[in-house]
């Protein structure tokens, strides 16, 4: 029997082309999605009660204790706290005088870490707590987001470090975008992730250099 040797070439031939045009109309059929920006999110508010002062940057990193990429997990229950004023204080006198206790509730979620940026953790998860001051000034937490989270300790877990400055939207193009647009955090808005983690670790290895003389 005679063999063609031109089967050899064409069939393989055929097949990966085949496959090519598999891959364009994947390619073709996936949606394409536009470059992120800040007016993506929404804008959210500074507390009613806070200081309206802006730090600076390098002030944002300083009041935080750590500071995380980590993605929402979990929406807790929330947390009550009974508030127990200090000994001859202002708060103590109206709690006597009122008969009642000073209860808070406290928002609560779990946040899965995906990297360490500066500080200290011997867990992959935290406990987040939102005071009731912050409530009305944090995104809509739901499982699946992915932010950078500037923290303190609170309780058995951590909360936003400040009002301002300590919550960051990681968006679908790996740019970071503040939840409160401070003038002084304007120069972060649609950064690279890659970039400001560089600009927090930089800024957070002069927390503990030697000052000048």
């Amino acid at each position: 029997m005679l063999h063609n040797p031109f089967r050899r070439i064409v069939f393989p031939a055929a097949a990966a082309l085949l496959l090519a045009a598999c891959a364009v109309s994947a390619a073709l059929a996936k949606p394409l999605l536009k470059a992120s920006s800040q007016s993506d999110y929404p804008e959210l508010h500074t507390p009613t009660f806070a200081l309206m002062v802006d730090l600076s940057f390098p002030e944002y990193v300083d009041c935080a204790e750590l500071i995380v990429d980590a993605t929402v997990e979990e929406v807790l229950p929330e947390k009550t706290v009974t508030y127990t004023p200090e000994p001859g204080s202002g708060e103590e006198k109206e709690q006597e005088k009122w008969g009642t206790e000073f209860v808070f509730q406290h928002l609560a979620f779990q946040l899965k870490v995906n990297e360490v940026w500066a500080g200290t953790l011997d867990s992959d998860s935290v406990t987040l707590y939102i005071p009731p001051l912050l409530q009305d000034s944090v995104p809509d937490f739901q499982p699946g987001d992915r932010m950078v989270f500037f923290l303190e300790t609170l309780h058995d877990g951590y909360s936003p470090s400040s009002t301002k400055g300590s919550i960051y939207y990681i968006a679908h193009d790996n740019k970071i975008y503040p939840t409160l647009l401070a003038d002084t955090l304007e120069d972060y808005s649609g950064k690279r992730l890659r970039d400001f983690k560089r600009d927090v670790q930089e800024t957070w290895a002069q927390k503990d250099a030697p000052s000048e003389p």
